[in-house]
């Protein structure tokens, strides 16, 4: 490969004008937002009539089921509610009934492998771990 002299470098860069893809931390885009591309036709129909089957019948059933209760209850308003909620106990002593059954299994599975096979020791590359922010990327380089 020949080097081009740098004094060329701004000329170069004028004459040959093509887009530069535009990279960031999910991939690089080839396509330019410039406002002098056109999109391309859309080719779907629009402002076509829908046809009007009225309200759906779960809504419906919905509806009917609120009045029925309502009927039975009294008037739901849950925003209106909003005195009586606060009222509700809150900070209240919460039972321990020791560890869940599944985790104890799955922690008892565990072991029995570890015993058979050596520990268990997961190997994270650095692909698979986010310690700091991706870097903001461009066609000019990242920052």
């Amino acid at each position: 490969m020949i080097k081009k002299p740098v004094q060329n470098l701004q000329v170069e860069n004028e004459v040959h004008q093509q887009s530069t893809p535009q990279c960031t931390s999910l991939g690089c885009f080839t396509e330019t937002a410039a406002p002098h591309k056109q999109p391309a036709e859309d080719k779907y129909p629009k402002n076509y009539p829908v046809a009007n089957f009225g309200v759906d019948r779960d809504i419906l059933a919905t509806f009917k089921h609120t009045q029925e209760l309502e009927a039975k209850h009294g008037k739901w308003t849950p925003l209106l509610n909003k005195a009586k909620a606060e009222e509700h106990p809150m900070d209240y002593p919460v039972p321990n009934y020791g560890i869940d059954h599944d985790i104890a299994t799955s922690l008892k599975n565990l072991n029995k492998q570890e015993s058979i096979h050596g520990a268990w020791n997961v190997i994270q590359t650095q692909n698979e771990v986010n310690i700091k922010d991706d870097p903001i990327c461009n066609s000019a380089g990242c920052t």
